[in-house]
């Protein structure tokens, strides 16, 4: 731990003053031991301040966030796909032709 116990949770309490309310997260590898490095999550600011002070994760960059968030969607779109599958759902694209203009006819 950082220093004493009241510098400990000073820090923590300094950190959780920058952070919006909810915020992405990167996990770190090998904090605690043997965790997988590299995973993003969201975390509400408290918990995220301690994690960031205790050194087990740090904030996700923007592109880290789109990524991950482009990925969920990508998996939810799939279970999306398989659950319609099961149920015997299916989903067709309906191409419609293009109407063919009509002619403006002028009466006099």
């Amino acid at each position: 731990m950082i220093g004493g116990t009241r510098e400990y949770w000073a820090r923590v309490r300094s950190t959780e003053r920058d952070l919006p309310p909810v915020v992405w997260l990167v996990s770190v590898e090998g904090q605690p031991v043997e965790a997988r490095g590299g995973v993003v999550f969201q975390a509400a600011a408290g918990l995220a301040a301690k994690l960031i002070t205790d050194g087990h994760a740090r904030r996700a960059t923007p592109e880290e966030t789109v990524v991950h968030e482009a990925g969920e969607a990508a998996r939810r779109a799939e279970a999306e796909e398989v659950e319609r599958r099961r149920r015997g759902v299916t989903r067709l694209v309906v191409s419609l032709p293009e109407p063919e203009p009509k002619a403006v006819s002028r009466k006099r």
